[in-house]
Order: structure tokens, then C-alpha cells, then sequence
């Protein structure tokens, strides 16, 4: 199993951690990932770019969006509405 793990710094959310974090890959679309990745390096010391997006084991969990962002499901998955762009680092807000 892979350690799939959020990327932004303070946070220190991992799937293997804890079952009741949701965790997104980031997005596929050019504009749109260009603000997931502003997102992470207005919050973060250390910068990245789309070069250094290990996709398979760096994401976002749903603690870094807003709660009308994302759906829980009748399964209790959690579903990130289209084109949601992170807007809720912990501890900052």
C-alpha cells in the first residue's frame, strides 16, 4: 500500500494514519491545478510545481477545503465538487 499523504506542511494527514480523512488528487486541468499549487506555496516554506507532483502519493485532504466543497456520500465517501480550488489551511484559519 502506498502512503498517500497531504502536501500541505502543518497539516501531517496520511491515509494509513487515519480512515476518516478524505483525500484529492489534484486536478488534471492546467488552470486549475496552477491554483491548488498557488494554494500550497502561499501556506508552505518549501515551493513546488507541477514537475515535482508525485501524484500517486502527494494530495489534499478535505480539511484544506471549505465544507460546501465537498459531499459526503450515503457511503460516508467524500466527493470534492468540480473545479473546488483549497481555500482552509488548519491552524491558520
Amino acid at each position: 500500500m502506498v502512503l498517500v499523504y497531504c502536501i500541505f506542511d502543518k497539516c501531517g494527514n496520511q491515509r494509513k494514519k487515519n480512515g476518516k480523512i478524505s483525500f484529492f488528487s489534484f486536478p488534471k486541468e492546467p488552470e486549475l491545478l496552477q491554483k491548488w499549487i498557488d494554494f500550497i506555496n502561499d501556506h508552505n516554506p518549501t515551493k513546488m510545481n507541477e514537475k515535482q507532483l508525485d501524484r500517486e502519493k502527494m494530495k489534499l485532504c478535505h480539511m484544506h477545503f471549505e465544507k460546501n466543497q465537498v459531499v459526503t456520500k450515503s457511503n460516508n465517501d467524500r466527493v470534492l465538487i468540480r473545479n473546488s480550488v483549497p481555500r482552509c489551511p488548519p491552524g491558520i484559519m
